[in-house]
């Protein structure tokens, strides 16, 4: 059920949100994923930063809804 809803939440942010954060969960470093995404390892650090905001902001505004629901 939890890999479901974090594959869902991944499907619904920008593409390389989701494709940085995807890597980091398979245990990739920011190196690896800045060198092949042509980036530095600081603006990657920050990508993953933002995209686990948004997944957690989804996943509140969705708890609430259906708390109120």
């Amino acid at each position: 059920a939890a890999q479901a809803k974090c594959d869902e939440l991944l499907r619904r942010m920008p593409a390389r949100h989701a494709a940085v954060i995807r890597r980091r969960m398979a245990g990739e470093t920011l190196t690896s994923i800045a060198d092949s995404m042509g980036l530095t390892r600081e603006r990657i650090r920050q990508i993953e930063c933002e995209g686990m905001r948004r997944m957690v902001r989804v996943d509140r505004i969705e708890n609430a809804r259906r708390a109120s629901g």
